[in-house]
């Protein structure tokens, strides 16, 4: 059962919403691009239902959370994934100080760097995280998340919608048929969080750059059907990775199937040292 949506307050001053499912050993899912806290409900559960308690959250700008940093519709580009570590961090003290984070898609990338970043992050999971794909640069930019930035500051909340979708590789045929679903307009209320999507991504793009950082339990999955980039990403991410586990899950289109990944999580799960204890050598893990 969840609980009653809480709330963090980011140094910012942003607020960001989140809610807990059951009781154990402690995973913050973060959810990939336009998505809010919801998308990531079943495999909460499923977590839960594993004996782990799993915290969903919304990032800044999505669902219950506010965007301090978004002023007359401008989202700026300069410090949009430092403002999301920093939310990560206030959502870590607040749930006890000490998890596991499981980041899908864009939020593989949030995850990593979380991980290098803050000591209480115990082990690491990303679903699917769109590294540079083969045929693209690795060079960081952030040319995609200023052109998002201005086409919402501009009123075209839409066209930032497909602008994103374009970016990740649909074609004009889905995209359209896209523009015109029932649920578009959720789509649209998110928008200006394409920002922050854009921005991990195109910013940290090479899983080399980063993996030889990760020093904790660390699992990599794709789907069995998903889109061939995303595969060869998640493997070049757990290369990456010291002691990195590359897992092949149920799953097609980029979509998590919530007691596949849940049981990959609660195995990372039983790999993380107690509290107290020293942490296996690498080449052990």
């Amino acid at each position: 059962m969840v609980d009653t949506p809480q709330h963090v307050t980011s140094p910012d001053g942003t607020t960001i919403a989140y809610e807990s499912y059951g009781s154990g050993p402690t995973v913050v899912l973060v959810a990939a691009a336009m998505n809010d806290r919801s998308g990531l409900r079943p495999l909460a559960q499923a977590l839960a239902d594993g004996g782990a308690r799993a915290v969903t959250y919304d990032r800044r700008g999505r669902g219950d959370s506010t965007d301090a940093a978004t002023v007359d519709g401008v989202t700026p580009v300069a410090g949009a994934v430092e403002r999301e570590l920093d939310d990560l961090d206030a959502l870590l003290a607040a749930v006890g100080g000490r998890a596991a984070v499981l980041g899908y898609s864009s939020g593989g990338h949030l995850g990593l760097l979380a991980t290098i970043r803050n000591p209480g992050l115990v082990a690491l999971a990303m679903f699917e995280p769109p590294f540079a794909f083969d045929d693209e640069s690795t060079e960081p930019t952030t040319a995609k998340a200023e052109t998002l930035s201005a086409l919402v500051a501009a009123g075209r909340r839409a066209d930032a919608v497909t602008e994103f979708q374009r970016g990740i590789g649909l074609d004009d045929e889905m995209v359209d048929q896209l523009r015109h679903a029932p649920f578009f307009p959720a789509l649209e209320a998110m928008a200006a969080s394409l920002v922050y999507d854009a921005a991990v991504t195109g910013l940290h793009p090479d899983p080399a750059r980063l993996g030889p950082q990760v020093r904790v339990p660390t699992v990599v999955m794709h789907g069995r059907g998903t889109w061939p980039g995303l595969a060869g990403s998640s493997r070049r991410a757990a290369e990456a990775i010291p002691g990195a586990e590359l897992v092949v899950v149920e799953g097609e289109d980029h979509a998590v199937v919530p007691g596949a990944v849940a049981a990959e999580v609660l195995r990372l799960l039983a790999r993380v040292p107690s509290r107290g204890t020293a942490a296996a050598p690498e080449g052990a893990r």
